[in-house]
């Protein structure tokens, strides 16, 4: 079922653990709001899917919000990799630039939503010429095949 523009959501999936899972609806959905298209992979999707036990380290680690490089204003902060901003309700915090200095399109930033901190690292996908800011399709087999 459609939920928010063009994401759609599987009514049938039932998660197995709900840990930050409304942090998440909340992040993805101001993303697609704004028109920005990103895409959450790595353990925090199977942990939700109830493949893994875990996904922490020593705090909630979401890894990763992969964001599509477009030309929006909203997302030069990202790109920019400025310390501290704000997209939406949710804060952002650069966290170990010496870790990724010599990575440009890669951060990692502790967000904040009401009272909850997830850490996420943050990859910028160039999808253009080709694609677009709706290219969720195209970025999910992106990152699927890499």
């Amino acid at each position: 079922m459609n939920v928010a523009g063009h994401a759609v959501w599987f009514p049938h999936f039932t998660p197995k653990s709900l840990d930050h899972l409304d942090f998440v609806h909340h992040l993805l959905r101001t993303y697609c709001e704004l028109d920005i298209c990103c895409a959450i992979t790595g353990t925090y999707p199977a942990y939700i899917a109830g493949v893994l036990t875990s996904y922490y380290r020593t705090q909630p680690v979401i890894r990763t919000l992969c964001i599509a490089r477009t030309l929006s204003t909203i997302l030069d902060n990202v790109y920019r990799k400025v310390d501290t901003f704000v997209i939406g309700p949710f804060q952002f915090h650069l966290t170990e630039r010496e870790k990724y200095e010599a990575f440009p399109d890669v951060s990692n930033y502790d967000i904040t939503f009401e009272n909850v901190t997830v850490c996420f690292s943050v990859p910028i996908v160039n999808v253009s010429p080709s694609c677009g800011s709706k290219s969720s399709i195209n970025l999910t087999n992106f990152i699927g095949n890499t």
